[in-house]
């Protein structure tokens, strides 16, 4: 009869984990990495979990606003006071690592266009900051670099082959992929509702010299076509416009899936304070932002400090498989074909 008591107490307990890891999985949803880079928030009021009851509200004279800027740099606007810190999502976008009032790991409750709920504990506790979409009219603090210029108005616009496909001159061309017919091409375009795929490739380098670098974009969308844009303190902005096919689109998926890029990490930053101490040096240092999708599949990998192709030592550790991927996506400006 004992056991027949422990052996029930025992079940019993199971399915209390077992349930209970199922109300934590459902509590916390992961953040849609997509939508979530580049947001502004408003912090509204702060809650105690167990207790669902308010502890603290944001009045008149309170403001505490965040910018998760998209460069991997989170940037608070308390009271008065502007810092900067860096933030990054785990591998499964459930948790928000970035450091406020000795905090450091904040777990995503809810996250949508409009509302942000993120829990924190302290002392065996368990507490909620609520946050609000903020607009850029609300937060003028929180701005933009001369090299970071959001948007522009395009002053040249040159079909055909971009003459300076690569982020450094001393990058010399590489091998590409072989060009596609038109007659594969048009075979190609019978299929109905292909995979979306997209690829967008921004930034990188330094801010300075005789002739600065606003702009560096380069994007490849779903049906091939190519935009890159180039604009400089001198030259103004160029737009350079062009096509893959389908097919070579398709190639270069299958390459960066052969170089695990799906798997790297999010965020590629400083861990040393060598290269910390070089974030703030001048010329300064442009992140480089590189995202690629494919139907279900998106990664975004950010490189705090990308200084070219070739180098054999970084600032940043990052696998070397980002400098071949990233050199296969430049050298597709080379190889634009025309209908």
């Amino acid at each position: 009869m004992q056991f027949l008591q422990y052996f029930r107490w025992v079940c019993v307990g199971m399915l209390l984990l077992l349930s209970g890891s199922e109300l934590l999985a459902q509590r916390y949803q992961p953040a849609d990495e997509h939508r979530f880079i580049n947001t502004r928030w408003k912090f509204t009021y702060a809650s105690h979990v167990q207790s669902d009851e308010v502890v603290f509200r944001a009045e008149d004279g309170y403001d505490h606003f965040i910018w998760f800027k998209y460069d991997d740099s989170c940037h608070t606007y308390f009271n008065g006071n502007l810092t900067t810190e860096l933030w990054s999502l785990n591998i499964q976008n459930t948790i928000l690592n970035y450091n406020f009032n000795n905090i450091s790991e904040w777990r995503f409750v809810e996250e949508n266009n409009h509302t942000l709920a993120l829990e924190f504990s302290m002392s065996g506790q368990e507490y909620l900051y609520h946050f609000v979409s903020a607009s850029d009219e609300e937060t003028p603090f929180f701005v933009y670099h001369n090299y970071e210029l959001p948007e522009a108005l395009v002053t040249k616009v040159i079909k055909g082959k971009d003459p300076h496909p690569y982020r450094y001159l001393k990058d010399e061309p590489g091998k590409g992929f072989k060009k596609t017919s038109r007659k594969k091409q048009k075979e190609l375009e019978i299929i109905e509702q292909p995979e979306f795929m997209q690829i967008e490739l921004v930034g990188g380098g330094f801010f300075g010299g005789p002739d600065p670098t606003y702009k560096n974009n380069l994007v490849i969308k779903t049906d091939g076509r190519i935009i890159r844009e180039l604009q400089t303190e001198k030259t103004g902005l160029r737009v350079w416009k062009s096509n893959i096919s389908r097919q070579h689109l398709e190639e270069l998926m299958l390459y960066f899936e052969k170089k695990n890029f799906f798997e790297m990490e999010q965020v590629y930053a400083c861990n040393t304070e060598a290269c910390m101490n070089r974030m703030r040096d001048s010329p300064r240092p442009i992140a480089l932002r590189l995202a690629i999708t494919k139907g279900a599949q998106r990664r975004v990998v950010t490189v705090s400090i990308f200084e070219g192709i070739g180098k054999k030592t970084h600032w940043v550790n990052y696998p070397p498989e980002l400098d071949v991927i990233i050199k296969a996506i430049e050298d597709v400006t080379m190889m634009s074909i025309t209908y």
